[in-house]
Parts: C-alpha cells; sequence; structure tokens
C-alpha cells in the first residue's frame, strides 16, 4: 500500500510538473523579454528622444497657447464678470438669509 501511495504521489507531482513548467518557462520569457528587451530601449528612446520633443513642444508650443491664449483671458473674465457677481450675491443675499435665520432660531 506504501508503494502505491508514493506511485500516486510522484505520479501527481509529474502530472503537476508537466503542467505547471510550460506555464512558468512562458511567464520567465516574457518577463525577461520585457525587462531587457521592451524597457531598456524605451527608456532610452524617452529619456534621449521623446522627452526633449515633448519638453520643447510644451515649453514653445503648449504653455503660451495656455498661458496667453486661455488663462489670462479666463482670469479676466472671473475677475470681471463672474467673481463681482459672485460677491455681489454673497453680500446682498446670502448674508442677510443667514442673518435673518439667526434672528428667527436664535
Amino acid at each position: 500500500m506504501d508503494l502505491l501511495g508514493m506511485s500516486v504521489k510522484y505520479l501527481l507531482q509529474g502530472i503537476g510538473f508537466v503542467v505547471y513548467f510550460p506555464i512558468h518557462l512562458l511567464l520567465q520569457l516574457l518577463i525577461f523579454l520585457w525587462t531587457y528587451v521592451v524597457v531598456v530601449p524605451f527608456s532610452w528612446l524617452w529619456r534621449y528622444i521623446l522627452s526633449p520633443i515633448y519638453q520643447f513642444i510644451w515649453h514653445y508650443a503648449l504653455q503660451p497657447i495656455w498661458q496667453y491664449i486661455i488663462y489670462y483671458p479666463i482670469r479676466q473674465i472671473w475677475r470681471t464678470i463672474f467673481q463681482s457677481s459672485l460677491r455681489w450675491i454673497h453680500k446682498e443675499i446670502i448674508q442677510p438669509t443667514i442673518k435673518w435665520f439667526r434672528s428667527i432660531f436664535s
């Protein structure tokens, strides 16, 4: 009986190895390929080609567009129209309403 149990145990271990080994080998190959074939060239590509291009485009194209075409006009519109309107609403509507509620509930 002990021999049959050992045989079944080793048979199951062999089946487990046959099933697991190709999956493990494929996973290790993918990790190796990702680490040494994909990451290293793309890190070089990003560091020496794409990052300087991105910084140049951001510094000389996108930042001036953002700053002078979008940010300053919106800031001026906010200061002249929305901020003064909100200040008026707060001063003339919200504060008197809060004072009125305080006088009622105190």
